[in-house]
């Protein structure tokens, strides 16, 4: 089943809606993301957490 994260439950007003095969992959993507869209360099544990909680079945 494909994993879904939409970044808009954590940045507000991203339209980004990253998916996957599985949570890992996810959030692989959303850092990959993260970096291009949102100017991020590093991934503190604690928001890769919270990408993480957000994680759905599609």
């Amino acid at each position: 089943m494909t994993k879904v994260f939409h970044c808009a439950e954590l940045k507000e007003g991203c339209t980004a809606v990253i998916r996957g095969e599985n949570a890992d992959q996810v959030i692989e993507l959303a850092k990959r993301h993260a970096e291009k869209d949102h100017g991020h360099t590093e991934h503190p544990e604690d928001k890769v957490a919270e990408v993480r909680k957000r994680i759905r079945d599609e």
